[in-house]
């Protein structure tokens, strides 16, 4: 990914901000973004070491399991709403 790329992490780990709460303003139109969505199972302790030295930025969409699928378009429409895209006016 390029280097100004804002990288998340879907994880139901108890250090995770909400989804909802980052600064998605400039991404999408401006800066590209990658959502790692694992499966139900959730992400092993290895798994998260190796994306947080990658960079990823540890979030949650709530306490909840989420199917994968439901999960996906859950965080697209976040951050979409989150970076401004949704408006009338784009």
């Amino acid at each position: 990914a390029a280097p100004d790329t804002v990288r998340v992490i879907l994880d139901l780990a108890p250090d995770t901000e909400p989804l909802y709460s980052r600064d998605f303003s400039g991404v999408c139109a401006f800066r590209p973004l990658v959502l790692a969505i694992g499966s139900e199972r959730g992400w092993s302790g290895r798994e998260r070491s190796l994306f947080r030295s990658h960079g990823y930025a540890p979030c949650s969409l709530g306490k909840r399991i989420l199917r994968t699928e439901t999960a996906a378009t859950a965080a697209c429409a976040i951050a979409l709403a989150a970076s401004g895209l949704l408006e009338g006016n784009q």
